[in-house]
């Protein structure tokens, strides 16, 4: 049964498209995150993808970049793959993201080979009690929509609880689109949105405060192959804050309870701004 379209729905695989201009160049356009902001999630899988394309091994496990510049909206931005290294079971990238000659973001990344061996992972309480109530008795995340504008239009988002004393919210997440069964288009959508909200955990216990805060850099690990267009459920905290400087995190979660990926990230925590 096909799923119902919401209303002017965004296809992600269209938002993640590159065109190559070479086997190791590949160039996107990014929609906004904030006013004149290329959205960061963006360009980090199409970072995914670009580095994707040059290996044989589908499955990406890792990856760490960092956001070095500011990178604008709707004018294009350059991949740069460079082939670290082709082993046996893994391959590494580097992909640098270029835009009007300037680097804004640098990855490095690895991919493996699908393999069999020991599958474990700890109980979490947090999970299992939010697990207890489904996406479809939940409520879509009103304040998330209101900072990420394209977000209703690409994403599902329902939220769970919300624990402002703590800093942390837990929600369901999935891509509206169903994607094809292509690991590493997967994987890359699971990219773009484990950096969806990160940077407004740090203000949950202070809602009133003018400041901002601006990513310097974002990690990712894939424990499992993962869908994004199925139902995940998202735990996200801000535990410390620091020298001007807020720590993130993220763990996911399917509907079964598997803890499918972690994603942490760190802020810099800006002044108000002055008119």
């Amino acid at each position: 049964m096909a799923r119902p379209q919401a209303e002017g729905m965004v296809h992600i695989s269209e938002l993640l498209q590159l065109k190559p201009i070479s086997d190791d160049i590949f160039v996107g356009v990014c929609h906004a995150a904030r006013v004149g902001q290329a959205n960061g999630g963006q360009i980090t899988a199409h970072s995914v993808l670009a580095a994707g394309y040059t290996v044989d091994v589908e499955d990406l496990h890792s990856l760490h970049c960092y956001f070095l510049r500011p990178g604008r909206p709707e004018h294009p931005i350059e991949y740069r793959v460079k082939r670290v290294r082709d082993g046996r079971n893994f391959a590494s990238r580097q992909v640098d993201a270029w835009q009007s000659d300037k680097s804004i973001c640098t990855m490095i990344c690895s991919f493996q080979r699908p393999t069999s061996g020991r599958d474990f992972q700890t109980e979490n309480p947090a999970l299992e009690e939010n697990s207890l109530t489904p996406p479809d008795e939940c409520q879509p995340s009103v304040s998330l929509l209101k900072r990420f504008s394209l977000a209703e239009k690409i994403l599902d988002i329902r939220e769970i609880v919300k624990d402002r004393a703590r800093a942390s919210q837990s929600l369901w997440v999935r891509v509206r689109e169903e994607l094809s069964h292509s690991s590493l288009t997967h994987a890359a959508a699971l990219a773009y949105l484990s950096d969806l909200d990160l940077g407004a955990l740090p203000f949950l216990s202070a809602p009133d405060s003018p400041e901002d805060a601006a990513s310097l850099d974002h990690s990712l690990r894939v424990h499992r192959r993962v869908r994004a267009d199925e139902w995940l459920q998202v735990l996200q905290c801000s535990p410390v804050v620091s020298s001007s400087r807020a720590f993130t995190t993220a763990e996911f979660s399917d509907r079964n309870g598997r803890r499918v990926a972690s994603a942490s990230q760190e802020l810099l925590i800006l002044p108000p701004r002055t008119a």
